[in-house]
């Protein structure tokens, strides 16, 4: 689990049934261009930035160890 964060208590149940080996949460991409009005407008109330976030070498880093961690539990 993502340490100090804590999944809303309907999705802790399915959580505990799948037993995922790790979560980890990744900053993501807040593009104007392709959000309605509401949305637009919720990000400038909450002062929320706007771009991509996203750290494609994490990304990448994370997918490569949970594919090495598959690979050893299958035995190939």
């Amino acid at each position: 689990m993502v340490q100090g964060w804590r999944l809303p208590s309907n999705l802790q149940p399915i959580v505990d049934r799948m037993q995922p080996h790790d979560v980890t949460v990744f900053r993501g991409a807040a593009d104007e261009s392709k959000m309605g009005w509401l949305d637009k407008w919720l990000l400038k109330n909450v002062k929320a930035p706007t771009g991509d976030f996203r750290d494609w070498d994490a990304i990448t880093a994370w997918a490569g160890d949970i594919a090495a961690a598959l690979r050893e539990g299958s035995g190939a």
